[in-house]
């Protein structure tokens, strides 16, 4: 699976969504809408809006397909729902008539289709993961700095406990940024980014969950050390019957494992190769540690002390948003 192509396939989708919508108001759907909502409204209450205008407002709600569906999206598009009545109750105060209707059926309409989009779309890749896939991800290699020291001092029950917190705060963080926790072994494990959801830049959303990894191991006193690496590799969910992970393979997998050893044989709580630190420009105080021989492979390589770990201030072009 290419990665350039789901870039523009909500572009097409949105331009099918805003035929629709043209088509509909066209039809005298839209008008329709405004007529029967009129019902509600005192008689003889006069347009406010010319006809070109009405159709702006329309066109401008259909604009609710943009961003992914989730409850957040659907609580703004419930607001904005909220406000075009509250708009049109004071209008109609004075006697004129705001055209809500159409604008509530566009609203509706474009929040409905992304979320139809969405679940199709995230079918589909679902079914593609099964067979397999191929395209470029962020993978994250993780491993908690002296854990089986610690847990050999501990009685098994808070060890198991220590271990669930440590690993609640991995799988949070990843599937936080977007991405995917895999291969929970030890006190390992691995992230993927970029698949199954797809991401604009992996590599800043991988950076971001290893801030907020160590952020949150810092609060209960662990450290870790994470390696990080992009590239093109196979991925899909493997597993029997009762139980599948998603995985991915190739060089790129061994390759940010060696680069989570060297983080922990360096001292730093992240080591990343060039690849990451290209995709996000070098930037958020990415230090280059000079190159190495990397499971067969020569590579640039950048260490990583989050500014908010290291009590710094975020300079600019961090990797972290809000």
């Amino acid at each position: 699976m290419k990665r350039a192509p789901a870039r523009w396939r909500p572009i097409v989708a949105f331009a099918l969504v805003l035929a629709a919508g043209l088509m509909a108001h066209s039809t005298g759907l839209t008008q329709k809408a405004d007529q029967a909502l009129r019902a509600f409204f005192p008689v003889g209450v006069r347009d406010v809006l010319a006809v070109w205008e009405a159709f702006a407002a329309v066109l401008l709600a259909l604009c609710g397909w943009f961003g992914r569906s989730s409850w957040r999206k659907a609580a703004i598009l419930a607001a904005c729902g909220v406000a075009v009545l509250g708009f049109a109750a004071l209008f109609a105060r004075r006697g004129d008539y705001l055209p809500a209707g159409g604008v509530l059926l566009a609203l509706a309409f474009s929040g409905l289709a992304r979320l139809a989009y969405d679940l199709v779309y995230g079918a589909w890749r679902t079914e593609a993961a099964r067979t397999g896939v191929r395209g470029r991800l962020c993978v994250m290699v993780f491993d908690v700095k002296g854990f089986v020291q610690r847990a050999g001092a501990l009685p098994p029950e808070q060890s198991i406990a220590l271990l669930n917190e440590c690993f609640s705060a991995v799988t949070t963080a990843v599937h936080h940024r977007g991405g995917t926790a895999s291969r929970l072994l030890g006190a390992g494990a691995v992230g993927l980014f970029g698949a199954p959801q797809a991401l604009d830049c992996p590599e800043k959303s991988a950076l971001e969950a290893a801030q907020d990894i160590l952020e949150s191991l810092r609060a209960i006193d662990l450290e870790a050390a994470i390696g990080l690496h992009a590239g093109d590799v196979a991925y899909g969910q493997v597993g029997g019957r009762r139980r599948q992970d998603y995985t991915a393979l190739g060089p790129v997998v061994p390759i940010a494992a060696e680069l989570q050893a060297l983080a922990a044989e360096l001292g730093e709580p992240v080591v990343c190769s060039a690849e990451v630190a290209d995709a996000v420009g070098r930037a958020g105080g990415l230090r280059e540690s000079g190159s190495r021989t990397v499971h067969g492979e020569r590579l640039t390589l950048f260490a990583w002390t989050p500014p908010l770990l290291g009590g710094e201030p975020e300079p600019r072009g961090e990797m972290r948003t809000a």
